[in-house]
């Protein structure tokens, strides 16, 4: 375990990947932020010190995936690298964007890590979990594709070795922890592996933990629940949603409506319909991939906390449905549970609002109703 109270000033850099467990990392470090720097003296910006999204669109240049200006993220990072050099002692950033930076952009942020003793650390878990995680993020993110279309260009990349953009930027790990390699030494490069599914979920907690080096079992805040696995029903009125909306609502307003509300709040509580699972024509190259990843990390001194069998694909379960096999009547179903449950936060919000917007509020209920109307009919 890593000395935190050593007086070093030392960095640990979370990059992802992405559906990794991250957000359940970052929602717990987040609980236990003042316990963490008072008892270890290890510092986790709040969001009120600085935004590491933004440093994190800042430093890859991709402000405009989330719809920000380049206005809004300009000097993120430089802010959050203040911070973390006025802390005598071990700092955390967290954010899964940095995953897909390039070495370029990696090096043009070194130029303000200078001084400091930087850990990269890296969390993942096999790619046949990955894959219809990551096709159901883009969903969550406004797409429309279905898996079949997702699945398709997947391979192809996986196939042509076209590892430089889309899924595979952020998701082929030797090529991650090879690009993030240039900022720190193999004995600074932290590989930890997320367990097998049905595991205990505090394992990736522990083992992180150990990375940074503070006590696990002192961190006794759980933190808020966000960013849950939908149904395969509930991915689907998703999409049909996104596809209704046609644009009208854009990011980042998309990601507070659409996104965290509807999503993560309101469909994620459903529990009727299955979780998607991947095709089996999908599995053998992947689990090809998975034991490519295995050899290359055991040869390449990076330091490994967890199991890398952790990151060998299971056996997929027997007659699982294609995550496209949705039906219009399971589609219905999810979609009338979630406008009641939408009226509910309307009407909570109603009562939180001032009076002119009660006011104003009918016609653009009406309104509201009108699209939920036409999504239906067309889902139908």
């Amino acid at each position: 375990m890593a000395d935190s109270k050593s007086g070093a000033k030392r960095l640990y850099m979370h990059v992802g990947l992405p559906k990794s467990g991250t957000t359940f990392l970052q929602a717990r470090m987040a609980a236990n932020r003042d316990r963490l720097l008072r008892e270890e003296g290890i510092l986790y910006p709040s969001p009120e010190q600085v935004s590491v999204l933004h440093a994190a669109l800042e430093v890859r240049g991709s402000h405009g995936t989330r719809g920000f200006s380049a206005e809004k993220v300009a000097g993120s990072w430089e802010r959050l690298t203040t911070l973390v050099r006025a802390h005598d002692g071990t700092s955390v950033v967290s954010h899964e964007h940095f995953s897909g930076a390039s070495v370029q952009q990696i090096a043009a942020a070194r130029e303000r890590l200078e001084g400091l003793e930087v850990h990269v650390v890296v969390t993942a878990r096999d790619p046949v979990r990955q894959v219809p995680a990551m096709w159901q993020e883009s969903i969550k993110n406004g797409a429309t594709r279905n898996f079949e279309r997702y699945g398709r260009q997947i391979m192809a990349d996986l196939e042509s070795g076209e590892h430089s953009r889309g899924f595979w930027s952020a998701q082929e790990l030797t090529e991650v922890l090879r690009r993030w390699g240039t900022l720190a030494p193999p004995e600074r490069m932290h590989l930890v592996t997320a367990p097998q599914a049905g595991g205990d979920p505090l394992e990736l907690w522990r083992r992180f933990a150990g990375v940074v080096g503070f006590d696990p079992e002192k961190m006794d805040a759980e933190g808020e629940r966000a960013n849950e696995s939908l149904g395969m029903a509930q991915v689907g009125l998703l999409r049909d949603v996104n596809a209704t909306l046609d644009g009208r609502i854009r990011r980042p307003a998309y990601d507070r409506v659409a996104k965290r509300l509807f999503a993560q709040r309101i469909l994620a509580t459903q529990r009727s319909s299955p979780r998607a699972v991947l095709p089996a024509d999908l599995f053998d190259p992947l689990h090809t991939l998975a034991e490519r990843w295995v050899k290359e990390i055991e040869a390449s001194g990076i330091q490994v906390h967890g199991d890398l069998a952790d990151l060998l694909p299971r056996p997929l379960p027997e007659g699982a449905a294609h995550p496209d096999e949705v039906s219009d009547a399971e589609r219905y179903a999810a979609a009338r549970e979630a406008i009641a449950d939408l009226l509910v936060e309307v009407e909570r919000l109603q009562r939180r609002r001032p009076p002119a917007w009660r006011r104003a509020a009918p016609g653009s209920l009406r309104r509201v109703a009108r699209r939920l109307r036409l999504s239906l009919a067309r889902a139908r």
